[in-house]
């Protein structure tokens, strides 16, 4: 049951609720102490308060990186040697420390917690470390095999599973009995860690990269996961962290009926589960150092208190009693700072989770939706097995079911396309048999035509019909912009001669790819100087059309009024914006439009 429960959570992947009022923001000021901080055994670390942040700084010492050890706090400090440090989550007291000769990172397969220890593989010595909670060794246990290419403890501690170039191998320490878990065909596969009571495996695949879920005792392969794939898991509780599509899954439950999917505002951002609390950390960035904390609550999918840091984005977290630990980005001067976060507010409002089976009734509820939005702006949206089955020749398209995230983008892609005036879209229709938007989870390439490996969208035409397929997720807004233009193409030539001689504003030397793979490689660093761009950018140079949608594109997002005050991409714009007006008939019209505001 707990194995189908994994393999269920991985293979489908769920969503759903309804948005919550943002929550204030707190700005930290930039860690500024210098006061050195021991490590020492017994010395207790010394803190200063910033509203409801301690900073730790610690002189002296590179941290690396962090994990919770039940209430208390590891630390991993070192480059080419690494040593380890526990530290109190009560009183900041250390605990003890252990200098290894060899590096050991916090995601080193090897690496497992458990009742009340933790151990590793120390490749120098050949063997796996058993520490207790004060980092004293307390069981060496030697390499399995001299061709063993990694080794890693169960989490009961009496089975060592490790990989050889032939097998993964499996060694019951108790009797002393070796047996294969799982022949391989060829090298690549990294034993990797134990879940469920130890009865599912985590190994680690260099072909294709990525991850797989075994029994742990028959050997057979519960589920493919991708490379990314990250599984925590605490008493009956997982937690799964991966990519799917444009989108990052947070799988969370303790059974097939209680699986949830998280879905955070932001797309952007990494996670970090906090197990005793049952909450999980979203990381997002704002851009130049800044970043955006915010805790979510699993068990009712609300959001609650956020964090701004202004001045570095955390590279790790990790549970302490009061709150959350952050490990700042480390600084040549300070060295390593500590954070502990003890937010002031424990509610959590509005839902962003959605059960792993939503059900048919949900997604109905979305078809509904998209047909709504679509009679408003003049097209058809499709969404689900309806969007993927209108695959176009060169690309294959992977149905979104997540209907939390279906909703999501249906209401924002109602926004997106209310940026166009109603000739727009009406006479773009119009010039075809019809035009439909498919909303999908991915699109990958079927190595004809040139085409990518994975692509955000892309824009084709079935039987004189138009289609824009659309990947959902962070990339949404922009590649709708782009394809859109690419519909658009065909009516803009037809009614306007402003971009008859749109080569003429490039370089005399310069000349299209017309092939992406040729433009993969090719040197584009003389039209891209700063202040003099020719191009947004190299993939620009691929073909005139590419050129045209990149424009477009750059101009109706925010933030990017200074790659148009070159005056060669000031140009291009002016004659696109040019052929729009005189296409669809809105010369007289006096609104600026959204793709004309960085106009000159």
């Amino acid at each position: 049951m707990k194995r189908t429960l994994i393999l269920t959570a991985l293979c489908a992947l769920l969503c759903g609720c309804a948005n919550a009022a943002p929550i204030p923001e707190h700005p930290v000021p930039a860690p500024t102490l210098t006061t050195s901080s021991s490590l020492e055994p017994g010395s207790r670390l010394r803190w200063e308060a910033y509203g409801d942040v301690r900073i730790f700084p610690i002189s002296g010492s590179s941290i690396q990186g962090i994990l919770s050890w039940g209430e208390n706090l590891l630390l991993f400090s070192g480059e080419e040697q690494t040593t380890l440090t526990v530290i109190s989550g009560r009183d900041y007291t250390v605990l003890g420390s252990l200098e290894l000769s060899f590096p050991l990172a916090p995601e080193d397969p090897s690496l497992a917690f458990h009742a009340e220890s933790l151990s590793f593989f120390d490749p120098g010595a050949a063997q796996t470390l058993v520490l207790d909670a004060a980092c004293r060794c307390i069981q060496r246990i030697p390499k399995a095999e001299a061709q063993c290419t990694s080794q890693v403890l169960s989490r009961d501690g009496q089975t060592l599973y490790y990989s050889t170039p032939e097998a993964i191998q499996a060694w019951e320490l108790t009797t002393g009995i070796r047996r294969t878990v799982k022949e391989l065909s060829g090298a690549g596969w990294t034993a990797a860690g134990t879940c469920w009571q130890d009865s599912v495996l985590l190994c680690r695949t260099d072909t294709p990269p990525g991850a797989a879920l075994l029994d742990a005792h028959t050997g057979r392969q519960l589920a493919g996961v991708p490379e990314d794939f990250t599984l925590t898991q605490e008493g009956d509780t997982f937690f799964a962290a991966f990519t799917l599509g444009q989108v990052q899954s947070l799988v969370y439950g303790t059974s097939v009926e209680a699986a949830q999917t998280l879905l955070p505002e932001d797309y952007s951002g990494r996670s970090f589960f906090l197990p005793a609390s049952r909450r999980c950390l979203w990381v997002s960035s704002a851009g130049e150092g800044t970043c955006t904390l915010t805790l979510y609550d699993l068990e009712s999918g609300g959001k609650g208190e956020s964090l701004s840091l202004t001045s570095s984005c955390p590279i790790a977290a990790a549970e302490a009693p009061e709150g959350v630990w952050l490990l700042l980005n480390r600084d040549a001067d300070r060295g390593s700072t500590l954070c502990l976060w003890s937010p002031e507010s424990d509610s959590f409002s509005g839902c962003y989770r959605e059960a792993y089976h939503p059900g048919e009734a949900a997604m109905a509820q979305c078809r509904a939706l998209a047909d709504s939005i679509g009679r408003k702006h003049g097209i058809r949206i499709l969404i689900g097995d309806e969007a993927a089955a209108q695959e176009p020749w060169d690309y294959a398209l992977q149905p979104e079911h997540r209907t939390l995230l279906l909703r999501r983008e249906l209401e924002a892609l109602d926004r997106w396309l209310s940026n166009y005036p109603e000739p727009i879209l009406r006479d773009t229709a119009a010039h075809f048999e019809g035009f439909t938007i498919c909303l999908v989870q991915s699109l990958t390439g079927r190595g004809t035509g040139g085409s990518l490996n994975a692509a955000a969208g892309v824009q084709f035409f079935r039987e004189n019909h138009a289609y824009l397929a659309l990947a959902v997720g962070k990339y949404a807004e922009r590649t709708l912009y782009h394809e859109l233009l690419h519909a658009m193409s065909t009516h803009l030539l037809t009614h306007s001669s402003a971009l008859d001689r749109w080569e003429a504003l490039n370089p005399s030397s310069f000349s299209y790819d017309y092939s992406y793979e040729t433009n993969a490689v090719r040197d584009s660093g003389i039209y891209l100087r700063r202040g003099q761009e020719y191009f947004v950018d190299t993939y620009s140079m691929s073909f005139p059309k590419e050129d045209q949608a990149r424009v477009m594109e750059y101009a109706m997002l925010p933030r990017n009024g200074n790659l148009f005050a070159s005056p060669h991409l000031q140009q291009k714009l002016r004659a696109l914006c040019l052929a729009i007006r005189e296409s669809y008939g809105l010369e007289d019209d006096p609104r600026v439009f959204l793709w004309e505001q960085y106009l000159k």
